[in-house]
Parts: C-alpha cells; structure tokens; sequence
C-alpha cells in the first residue's frame, strides 16, 4: 500500500479514488487483508459463468417456441448440460 510506503492517507486516498472516512473504516473492519469495496474494483469472473458458446446455446433454447412462454425455473428442469 502506499501508505506504507510514505505517503499519506490523504494522498492515497485521493489518488485511490476513496474518501479518508472510507480508508479507516476498511483499517478498522479487517487492514490489508480485507477485500476493495469500490464499485469500479476489479473482480475475478465467476468460476461457474457460462462461457459465449454455452450462453448462445442457452438463449436459442429459451427462446424457441417450446420454452418461450415458461419462466426460467421451468426451462432449467428439462435442459441438462452434460
């Protein structure tokens, strides 16, 4: 972190795009080890998102005549991906 580098909170924050408030709150809930909040964070991608081909796929089938009228609960039942 910066601020362990010498620099000072209120530098860092501005630089980080975060409010002094919201430094010491992060401080007090957990230091380094907890995690960024910022709404425009990186995140990792979820383990089990669907990949292009498989979304594709997914949204033909839902929106064919057979499925187009049933809410997703009721289309997850009869599509099993292997």
């Amino acid at each position: 972190m910066a601020v362990f580098g010498g620099v000072r909170h209120a530098l860092a924050c501005t630089e980080a795009t975060i409010s002094i408030r919201t430094l010491q709150r992060w401080i007090r809930e957990g230091g380094a080890d907890s995690h960024d909040r910022r709404r425009t964070a990186r995140r990792n991608t979820s383990t089990n998102k669907l990949g292009g081909i498989e979304r594709e796929v997914l949204l033909a089938i839902a929106d064919s005549s057979e499925f187009a009228s049933l809410p997703p609960g009721q289309i997850a039942s009869p599509i099993q991906f292997c």
